[in-house]
């Protein structure tokens, strides 16, 4: 009797212990994708994302006609634009609420 009591506790302080390391491994992945600790994220403003999808070695390329055919540099530019006529559903402001159906949605 005295055995499976002891293998009950074992039981019962191994499933704490285990519960105690995925905590502390949640904890820290919090902190890391929650932070900017490890983020090297770079932001570019759009004339400069432009020139550097127009610099050197870069084909430039678009289709015409079933063929692909070399892009200028305006025709990169207005591809690169974002235009909010492209998919409502793609730029739709979800800020508010907005009464529909369900055969609506």
């Amino acid at each position: 009797m005295r055995f499976c009591l002891y293998e009950e506790e074992f039981q019962v302080t191994y499933f704490n212990a285990t519960i105690d390391s995925y905590l502390v491994v949640f904890a820290v992945l919090l902190i890391v994708n929650e932070t900017k600790l490890f983020k090297n994220d770079v932001n570019y403003s759009f004339d400069e994302a432009v020139s550097m999808q127009q610099g050197k070695g870069i084909v430039q390329t678009k289709e015409e006609d079933g063929k692909f055919v070399e892009a200028n540099n305006d025709e990169i530019a207005k591809a690169m634009t974002i235009s909010h006529k492209d998919n409502d559903m793609k730029y739709m402001d979800i800020t508010e609420k907005v009464p529909m159906s369900e055969s609506e949605v």
